[in-house]
């Protein structure tokens, strides 16, 4: 063995120990885990960018749907309105004019009607009242065709007043005055010259008269009040 030999020198790293400060090699240690934790921070940063990007994008079109929709709904509401308030105008225009036709023609068949009573009343000749059947028929007809319109374009109200009012008109008609115009008033009636019977059944067609006149004045009551709402309704 040789004599002189002496213990093995230590290593470089060994024999140079890393002064204190010295961090190179501590730098270098740390540096693969310091590298990942500024990516991670920089995506993370990232989708907080992209996510309140997003959100500001999400509420601006949110926004301008709400605000669209809202002026479409008002222009519809205005639309709306606009068209309703044409409408009713028309509605009321139309039915005041027939309200009024229809008070016009129901005045017009009390006006015949008394004419006729006061012949009757007074005892005069059939050839005296004969004048007043083509009258009173197209009175009456106008009567119908007025009452049928305010059917049509009023409320359930006055339809249902106007129908009773035809109804009622309908009836004196076909039950008292047709069977009477006929037997007295028509070309070749048969009782011509039955005077004392012309007489008798005079004074019931009086008495008809009366009771029919009494029930449409106080249909027409009705009419009236089922007209004035009608009208003030579309105001």
């Amino acid at each position: 063995m040789n004599a002189d030999t002496g213990p093995m020198p230590e290593s470089e790293d060994a024999a140079h120990p890393p002064r204190e400060g010295d961090l190179g090699s501590a730098a270098s240690d740390r540096q693969p885990d310091a590298e990942p934790t500024r990516q991670g921070a920089l995506e993370v940063a990232g989708r907080s960018g992209r996510y309140t990007l997003f959100a500001a994008l999400v509420a601006a079109v949110i926004s301008s749907v709400v605000a669209a929709g809202s002026a479409v709904y008002v222009n519809i509401a205005q639309s709306d309105r606009t068209v309703r308030i044409e409408t009713d105008k028309a509605v009321r225009s139309d039915r005041q004019k027939v309200y009024v036709d229809c008070a016009t023609t129901l005045f017009a068949l009390f006006e015949q009607l008394g004419r006729i009573q006061g012949k009757l009343i007074a005892h005069t000749s059939r050839e005296e009242v004969k004048p007043e059947l083509p009258e009173y028929s197209r009175v009456g007809i106008r009567v119908l065709g007025q009452l049928e319109l305010a059917m049509m374009v009023g409320s359930p109200a006055m339809a249902d007043v106007a129908g009773r009012l035809a109804e009622r008109y309908i009836r004196f008609n076909q039950d008292e005055w047709v069977t009477f115009a006929r037997k007295y008033l028509s070309f070749g009636a048969p009782n011509e010259s039955d005077i004392a019977e012309w007489e008798h059944d005079s004074a019931a067609m009086v008495k008809s008269i009366n009771d029919f006149v009494a029930d449409l004045d106080h249909i027409n009551v009705e009419l009236i009040k089922a007209g004035r709402d009608d009208l003030s309704a579309n105001r």
